[in-house]
């Protein structure tokens, strides 16, 4: 790891504990930069695709499973966990991003704690 990736992580991780600070250290810091814009741009038009395409259909056959779709091509690709997701959209479209989301859920994780 170098040692900008290093304070990327360290900069951008406040609040985390220590096994997502590790888990994020082994990727490259720039699996997580991308311009705001065009992330936003992305996620927005990857989850009108969900919406207008694929809701209705995935959530009778693949329900809780991760969905990741590149937006330009409108491609998606299904998977057990967002890894299976990423790999599969990345594979295809190495030099695109894509965007995870799980199949009937609001979110593609849920992280934090339940009040009980």
């Amino acid at each position: 790891m170098n040692c900008k990736q290093t304070d990327f992580i360290q900069e951008n991780s406040r609040g985390l504990d220590g096994a997502v600070y590790a888990l994020l250290s082994k990727f490259p810091a720039r699996a997580f930069v991308m311009k705001s814009t065009e992330s936003g741009s992305n996620a927005q038009q990857a989850e009108d695709i969900y919406e207008k395409r694929l809701k209705d259909r995935l959530e009778k056959t693949h329900q809780d499973a991760f969905v990741a779709i590149e937006p330009l091509s409108g491609e998606h690709f299904l998977g057990a966990t967002i890894s299976e997701a990423m790999g599969a959209a990345r594979q295809s479209h190495p030099d695109r991003f894509s965007h995870v989301l799980r199949v009937g859920h609001k979110a593609a994780l849920h992280i934090g704690h339940t009040v009980q």
